[in-house]
């Protein structure tokens, strides 16, 4: 590592080839399923890109509330 010194192991795996195999897996299977959840609800976007405590509790809030019982009207 030219930042540490340490010893860097890369993956058997990691290869250019093998990431745009996974970028096109993602792409076309991954990507459709979440845009589905989304629309339904059931996917929700925090920003980890804050100091850990806040994502934490942002996530704790969200579970929460999905949660909660919802309230249906009964005919």
């Amino acid at each position: 590592c030219v930042v540490c010194g340490g010893k860097v192991v890369r993956r058997e795996d990691d290869r250019e080839d093998i990431a745009g195999d996974r970028w096109t897996e993602y792409t076309f299977r991954t990507l459709p399923v979440i845009h589905y959840l989304e629309r339904r609800g059931f996917v929700t976007r925090i920003n980890g890109d804050r100091p850990i405590a806040d994502v934490q509790a942002e996530v704790r809030q969200r579970v929460a509330e999905f949660l909660k019982p919802r309230v249906t009207s009964v005919p």
